[in-house]
């Protein structure tokens, strides 16, 4: 994994949740969504709209067909509310809402592309983010 640079094809974006009160978090999870949206537009616009954008985990979906162990409630998962969202903007802005793919809401083990599955899951990403300090270690040593 590490002499592939997974790394390099990623756009993480994450906010700190205050995951014991509910109100707090459905407001964090709204949050997280727009300024998502937002830096996927930003980079959208900086490739000259030549580029599309895949979600591959969240704390809520494993990208791997494993399940959560806490899943959200139905109808509150980050995937639920991004799908929502994003056919808001189907309506009316419909080339940049094409560019996000959000994995649908039928997708299962066997349907969720197999290089999705096996290196680009929450259960992979402890691996990614290991062999991201090696090359950075390796960089200063080198």
């Amino acid at each position: 994994m590490s002499s592939d640079k997974l790394w390099d094809d990623l756009l993480p974006v994450f906010v700190h949740a205050n995951i014991f009160d509910a109100t707090v978090l459905k407001l964090q999870k709204g949050m997280l969504i727009e300024n998502a949206l937002n830096l996927l537009r930003t980079a959208w616009e900086s490739e000259n709209k030549a580029i599309e954008f895949h979600l591959v985990c969240s704390s809520d979906y494993s990208g791997c067909g494993h399940q959560i162990q806490f899943p959200a409630p139905q109808g509150e998962s980050l995937v639920e509310l991004l799908r929502m969202r994003i056919g808001q903007l189907l309506q009316n802005d419909d080339e940049f809402a094409k560019c996000v793919c959000v994995p649908p809401p039928d997708e299962t083990q066997e349907t969720r592309a197999a290089e999705m599955r096996y290196f680009l899951s929450a259960c992979h990403l402890p691996e990614m983010v290991d062999a991201y300090y090696q090359f950075l270690k390796d960089r200063i040593d080198g």
